[in-house]
């Protein structure tokens, strides 16, 4: 494999210098942000068009009470029983969530649900889905624009989090959806040559779906001190695409 190839997935730090790829620790943790905060917008937009008038979303707040240590099954154990209590009602399970710290370093959790309008989602504690401290439940007005507001509060510096902690969790996305949030974590020269499902990932390397082209990075990899240096090796296509949905409602158009 060559190293353009092995390197497909990475772009500059905007906080380096043109072309430099830092491993520092703020450096690769802010990457890490900011792939969540790609892939939450993505997955809540699609969630909130697909849902349109048919459904409603809730949303959840889930706190520790002082005293209780956090684990990191207490919130799958919320999102599996919140599974099961929708499958008993024969409703499809859509949701996103989100990791805070609080300023006195305690986790919790910010959730958003979508549910048929004829259905109200059960109080967490109320309800002993969850059991280690408080809730707080409401119907969203804006649930994009709310669950950003936490995300964007991503600036916290994720070694502060528990060890093992995930900041993020998706759920009840279409192919199409889960397509839109891949496309949004490719690297954006890709993205500016392809749409929506056009490109996999097969073993580290960036495949076109319709001829199996392995796309090689326009950068060509230098190792230096404390990271990557880039060198462009060739001309970048104009931005063509003007968001993840456009050419996916091009397609629905001509179909």
């Amino acid at each position: 494999m060559s190293a353009e190839r092995s390197e497909a997935g990475l772009v500059p730090s905007k906080t380096s210098p043109p072309g430099l790829v830092s491993f520092d620790r703020v450096t690769v943790l802010g990457r890490r942000i900011a792939r969540m905060r790609r892939s939450v917008w993505g997955s809540a937009h699609w969630l909130q068009r697909a849902a349109r008038s048919k459904a409603r979303c809730w949303f959840v707040t889930l706190t520790y009470r002082p005293g209780v240590t956090w684990a990191a099954w207490h919130v799958s154990r919320y999102i599996d029983s919140l599974r099961k209590w929708c499958k008993t009602r024969g409703a499809s399970f859509r949701y996103v969530w989100v990791a805070e710290l609080q300023g006195r370093g305690a986790m919790h959790y910010h959730v958003a649900v979508w549910l048929p309008a004829a259905l109200s989602l059960p109080l967490p504690d109320k309800s002993r889905m969850w059991v280690h401290g408080m809730s707080q439940r409401a119907l969203a007005i804006a649930p994009i624009g709310y669950l950003m507001k936490y995300v964007s509060k991503g600036d916290t510096p994720m070694h502060q989090f528990p060890k093992g902690a995930r900041i993020y969790g998706v759920g009840g996305l279409c192919q199409d959806g889960k397509a839109v949030r891949s496309w949004l974590n490719l690297p954006e020269w890709c993205k500016r040559l392809h749409g929506v499902g056009e490109v996999a990932r097969l073993v580290g390397r960036l495949v076109v779906r319709a001829t199996g082209e392995v796309l090689d990075s326009p950068w060509r990899v230098e190792h230096v001190p404390g990271g990557l240096r880039l060198h462009l090796t060739r001309e970048l296509p104009e931005r063509l695409h003007s968001g993840p949905y456009s050419s996916l409602e091009a397609r629905y158009v001509a179909a």
